[in-house]
């Protein structure tokens, strides 16, 4: 539900105030998704670290230095970045946040920065329902996509909001037709310029090809960036990870016991291929496999047990890819290694435009690249 403002509009001054209802927080719905502090699922041990590396703090900085911006340029620089999954660009975003947090006034929600996942197959509705949920706000059936975005327009001045993040960009993407994918893209140029607001993206590679699609929209992205897993064959990538894995081996030990082989960065590395989701779900699902067997102390086969939960793919059946087996060699070699960084990568993008010929689908993508 909403209210209007009576006073005289002005810059400073709201159009609406979102009003939410008494049995909920009075916070956007979209904190739950970045800071899931209570619940089975939450891991003192491993979800409270903040895993900070060099991509993670350059992406940082580039976020800071956005906000920094005077409001008036916000919509001209907008920001992407891309990377595979389980790297933690979510994460990232969720501490941005965190700075910057939604609180609740007597005047109403003040939020500097609003946060939405697109869904898979995303509709300029699906999208539009989704922001003005954000602001306690429930979608009519009735209104149009333009009444959805004055709507959101007229709250978003009201709130503060500076920075729009959308995650999991990649659904425009594969979204079907590229006649779909550019009003979308359409639809968010018109909404960022209406809104005078700064547009962060991210999501997987592909994401940037949705974004090529709108040549407009593409070059407001004067600020983009890729979040990387780590290489052990690079130097810095080896020291981040090593310092990583030790403080995360750290931080569970503080209750656990854990093996000797859990300290050897080189086995974490294999374990998680480089990615620090992978790491993460590695020392949670251990965590759980310890306390539901009542013990204290974790042996090399629950870790194992735990990995091949994780992780484990049949092209890993190799000893020398198995980095808690008994036998595993704990010595980087360039195969291994090589097999482990190529693990997972992203052949490409996959989109059905509707019964094209592979050919026209093809020179599709060539032409959005090109652009």
């Amino acid at each position: 539900m909403t209210r209007p403002n009576t006073k005289k509009p002005s810059r400073s001054a709201p159009v609406l105030v979102p009003v939410f209802d008494l049995e909920d927080s009075g916070l956007p719905p979209f904190l739950d998704i970045l800071f899931p502090s209570v619940g089975p699922k939450h891991e003192p041990l491993v979800d409270d670290v903040l895993i900070r590396h060099p991509d993670f703090d350059e992406i940082m900085q580039a976020l800071e230095e956005l906000d920094d911006l005077d409001r008036a340029v916000l919509n001209e620089h907008c920001m992407l970045f891309t990377g595979e999954s389980r790297l933690g660009k979510t994460r990232l975003l969720a501490e941005f946040i965190a700075r910057r947090m939604p609180r609740r006034t007597a005047e109403g929600l003040e939020m500097e920065v609003i946060y939405l996942v697109i869904p898979e197959r995303p509709t300029i509705r699906a999208v539009a329902s989704g922001l003005l949920r954000e602001f306690g706000e429930k979608p009519s059936k009735r209104d149009s996509a333009d009444d959805m975005l004055d709507t959101i327009v007229a709250l978003a001045a009201g709130c503060g909001v500076r920075i729009v993040c959308l995650d999991d960009f990649h659904h425009f993407f594969d979204q079907r037709g590229m006649s779909a994918q550019y009003e979308l893209t359409e639809w968010l140029k018109r909404l960022v310029d209406k809104m005078r607001v700064a547009l962060v993206i991210t999501g997987l590679s592909r994401a940037e090809l949705a974004v090529r699609l709108n040549e407009q929209l593409y070059a407001r992205m004067d600020c983009r960036m890729v979040i990387r897993r780590f290489d052990w064959r690079r130097k810095a990538d080896k020291l981040a990870f090593e310092k990583i894995s030790n403080g995360m081996f750290g931080s569970v030990a503080k209750e656990f016991a854990l093996p000797k082989e859990a300290r050897d960065p080189f086995r974490v590395y294999i374990a998680c291929s480089g990615k620090i989701g992978y790491l993460i779900k590695l020392y949670r699902r251990v965590i759980k496999i310890a306390r539901r067997a009542g013990v204290k102390k974790v042996s090399l086969d629950m870790l194992d047990r735990a990995w091949r939960r994780t992780e484990f793919d049949p092209s890993r059946l190799d000893d020398s890819l198995q980095p808690f087996s008994r036998s595993f060699a704990a010595v980087p070699d360039k195969a291994t290694i090589e097999h482990i960084v190529q693990s997972g990568v992203e052949t490409g993008p996959k989109q059905d435009v509707g019964g094209r010929s592979k050919r026209a689908k093809r020179a599709d993508v060539r032409n959005a690249l090109a652009a």
